[in-house]
């Protein structure tokens, strides 16, 4: 093997294992980052705060917020424009009318402050804003369209050096077998040093922060994933193995016939 074709494999397995990393690790940030997935989690712990009215105090509010919408016959309202203070919140008439108590308002408020949360546009990208942010601002993004959306292009951006590897490492070898036994060595290393270190992180992790399931359900997530990896890549290793051995022997050239 030549030395460029030495250097190919070299790089190109060094490409794709820290790009299967990122893709690991960004697709499950990126599914984590889902409006639904979010917004169940964060809605039922804001709701919360909003849930404590009496039932007579619940229907006071409730018709005032009906008076408006009737009286300006708008079909959306922003608690925000409506009492100076309150939660800058935008909730549906519609859903208002529902409300059949102090927890069916106290989930639109979260909904709709979630919303505004999580649609909220940014002018800067994600690390420029994590950098500059203050601290409760950083939060705020990290659980955004914004973020979800930046995820999604570091999956599309981390399958492309996935590519670009494993082509440098068939360009270095050349032969399938050993093709597949050199992607599968660099997969199934990611994988186990991404599920040894999963399970070390959930190991270090305070058990208040584990008892929250969007936590971890991420984390569950990571781990899942790279114990995939480290199957798959065990499986292309010992398949490349195999092969190569039984297969991929070169058959030795017939002898010419003597004159």
């Amino acid at each position: 093997m030549s030395v460029a074709r030495n250097i190919a494999k070299i790089i190109g397995g060094i490409i794709l294992g820290l790009f299967l990393f990122g893709f690991i690790t960004f697709s499950a940030m990126a599914q984590f980052t889902e409006h639904d997935n979010l917004q169940q989690f964060m809605v039922g712990m804001m709701s919360q705060q909003f849930a404590q009215q009496s039932p007579a105090e619940f229907a006071q509010t409730k018709s005032g917020l009906s008076a408006y919408c009737n009286q300006t016959g708008v079909q959306i309202i922003n608690l925000a424009d409506i009492t100076p203070g309150s939660p800058n919140a935008t909730i549906k008439c519609s859903d208002i009318a529902t409300a059949t108590s102090s927890q069916d308002l106290g989930r639109l408020i979260a909904i709709g402050i979630f919303d505004q949360i999580y649609y909220k546009q940014y002018t800067c990208d994600l690390l420029a804003c994590l950098s500059q942010l203050p601290e409760q601002d950083k939060f705020a993004i990290m659980v955004s369209a914004y973020a979800n959306s930046t995820f999604k292009q570091a999956v599309m951006f981390a399958a492309g050096g996935i590519v670009l590897g494993i082509i440098l490492i068939i360009l270095g070898i050349r032969k399938l077998f050993r093709i597949l036994r050199a992607i599968g060595v660099e997969v199934a290393i990611v994988g186990a040093a991404g599920y040894i270190g999963m399970n070390v992180l959930v190991g270090n992790v305070p058990a208040q922060v584990m008892q929250i399931n969007v936590i971890s359900d991420l984390l569950a997530s990571l781990s899942s994933s790279f114990m995939v990896a480290l199957v798959v890549g065990i499986v292309l290793t010992v398949v490349g193995f195999v092969g190569a051995h039984f297969v991929g022997r070169e058959k030795p050239k017939p002898k010419g016939k003597k004159k």
